[in-house]
């Protein structure tokens, strides 16, 4: 084992810069800090950097006083990153895009070159999909893992679909990163010309998973994996804290001062519950299917028991399967019908709403007739809510009907049903003699349950107001309240999963220990998204943290005549939870 007093420890890590045309296949110039004689550029300067959700940045500063470069071959580039403390040792940091470039004059006879620009990973918010599509909780293609990769590899997913091509095509991105372990179902896309990067933030944000491109190994890897699967076993370490076997591979060491902030405001994002909405407009809730089965309303009224849970109280429509036989009338050419509450099984109870079907709508064929209702919550106060749809006579034709019941079989509306009889069923059905509009209040029931069931389907306006709330938390700093926006989820159970989720983290205090400097171990190199351990003995701070902000500034250094830095600067956060005293990453 190596240990840090090994003289290898304490080599400068150097930069290898490889400038590509801008689709990466043929290469422009390169730059190796460790053979500047065979390099084909002088670099005097390069600062790289990396974070969590963003997409990396990088300048670099060449020296063309000679002017024997093609500046114009610099414009709109790909650049590749990498450091090492040797050539052997060399890993990529940052792949990105040189899309800025400055012709700077700093003094007589001494011209330099400035390209800056974002890590590729910056594609994902250039670059749109469109798509609509609802799976059931069961489908392969509802985990999160296959809804990535199917709008990254199809081109169906893209605004041109077959007449564009797919992300990866565009991107020349991996595949190979899409962790399989995240496979949590969600049920709905409803993505309108949203960017790619857009719909990887929102599916992470519900699955607690990350999404970030790989560029260590050279190749851009789209990645997407849990917070655990990138622990480095890296352990950052408080000078006190040194030992002598110290391995060289999986240690490093805090230079200079630091500071260790607990933030438990809500300016932080800290929530110790959090609320949400749940609006689906026009839900099916309640369906009983037809048959052939048809009973008509010759001088008779018809009525259906149905019932629906409490989520769906709020009533909006109604559908009903008719016919009419012949050409029926009434003065209004309609059909009265209205919805009442169920009393111990019978359609006495108090009504909720009328309504009214024009006649003009109903075929001499099978058509579904939707009608608008509305039965507000407060009238189904309860649990499980019974009511009945009632539907009263009208049979007649020409000039001399008046409305008032009479018997006309070959002029009539006939309501479907499921042509069972004879056998206890799951509702209750009715019919009542005469069945007049205007006489509803002292009709007599007819009611079975031994069939037929009528063709009925409800639909509700369904308006949830969700809560979680960490009690211990709550106790322990205070309630901290904080709104959600769920509105791209449906599933009662995605929405309470999400919340969840988001309230294992929000309610805790974040930890942060910002821009501080730290040696760095031989053969690895820091990268946002990684974990490490933080260790400081005077404070007794032991804990994993994510690395949050990784940054490197590289030039002369001191005699050094080579561009070079000893340290990486750092950003590491979590949540910290006051009850253990320990810490996760968020």
């Amino acid at each position: 084992m190596t240990t840090t007093d090994d003289f290898s420890y304490g080599l400068t890590v150097r930069p290898r810069i490889t400038i590509k045309t801008i689709d990466g296949d043929d290469t422009l110039y390169t730059f190796d800090g460790f053979d500047p004689d065979a390099s084909e550029i002088v670099v005097t300067n390069v600062n790289m950097e990396g974070a969590v959700g963003e997409s990396g940045t990088f300048d670099i500063n060449i020296d063309d006083s000679n002017g024997q470069m093609q500046k114009d071959n610099i414009h709109n580039v790909k650049v590749f990153l990498e450091l090492g403390k040797t050539q052997a040792a060399y890993e990529h940091f940052l792949i990105g895009y040189g899309d800025v470039f400055k012709d700077d004059r700093p003094a007589t006879n001494f011209q330099q070159y400035n390209i800056s620009g974002f890590g590729s990973w910056i594609m994902a918010y250039r670059l749109m999909i469109h798509r609509r599509e609802k799976y059931k909780r069961t489908e392969s293609d509802a985990k999160v893992y296959n809804i990535v990769d199917n709008a990254f590899t199809k081109r169906l997913w893209r605004p041109l679909k077959k007449h564009d091509e797919s992300i990866q095509d565009i991107t020349g991105w991996s595949r190979d990163g899409i962790s399989t372990k995240v496979n949590t179902p969600f049920t709905v896309i409803d993505e309108a010309y949203v960017y790619f990067g857009d719909l990887l933030d929102k599916l992470c944000s519900t699955t607690g998973a990350v999404w970030f491109v790989d560029y260590s190994t050279g190749e851009e890897i789209l990645t997407l994996t849990y917070n655990p699967n990138l622990h480095t076993g890296i352990q950052i370490k408080s000078g006190d804290l040194k030992t002598a076997n110290d391995d060289a591979l999986v240690t490093s060491y805090i230079k200079r001062q630091f500071s260790i902030q607990d933030d438990a405001t809500s300016e932080a994002g800290v929530a110790t519950r959090l609320i949400t909405t749940n609006i689906i407009d026009k839900q099916e809730v309640f369906h009983q299917a037809a048959d052939d089965g048809r009973t008509s309303l010759d001088f008779r009224a018809i009525a259906q028991q149905v019932s629906i849970t409490n989520d769906a109280r709020r009533v909006e429509a109604i559908e009903l399967t008719l016919d009419k036989t012949g050409d029926p009338t009434s003065p209004n050419s309609r059909i009265n019908g209205d919805i009442v509450l169920d009393v111990n099984n019978t359609p006495t109870g108090a009504i909720l709403d009328e309504f009214h079907i024009d006649l003009g709508s109903i075929e001499n064929s099978k058509k579904d007739i939707e009608v608008e209702v509305e039965v507000k919550p407060s009238a189904l106060d309860v649990g499980i809510a019974k009511f009945w749809v009632r539907l009263f006579q009208r049979s007649g034709t020409g000039s001399n009907n008046d409305g008032q019941p009479q018997h006309d079989p070959n002029n009539t509306v006939r309501w479907f049903h499921n042509n069972i009889f004879n056998t206890a069923q799951s509702y209750y059905s009715a019919t009542a003699d005469e069945g007049d509009e205007k006489k509803k209040s002292t009709l007599s029931w007819n009611v079975t349950n031994q069939g037929p069931l009528y063709t009925c389907n409800i639909f509700s306006n369904i308006r949830r107001a969700i809560a979680r709330t960490n009690s211990s938390a709550k106790r322990r700093i205070g309630l901290r309240e904080q709104f959600v926006d769920t509105s791209f989820l449906e599933d009662p159970q995605d929405i309470a999963r999400y919340i969840s989720l988001i309230l294992s983290n929000s309610s805790k205090p974040r930890r942060t220990i910002s821009d501080f400097l730290v040696t760095i171990p031989n053969n690895f190199i820091f990268r946002p998204y990684q974990w490490v351990s933080f260790n400081d003995g005077l404070s007794q701070t032991f804990q994993d943290l994510q690395v949050k902000r990784a940054a490197y500034s590289i030039g002369f250094q001191g005699d050094d005549p080579q561009i070079g830095t000893l340290h990486a600067r750092l950003t590491l956060g979590g949540s910290y939870n006051t009850l253990t005293g320990s810490c996760s990453c968020i």
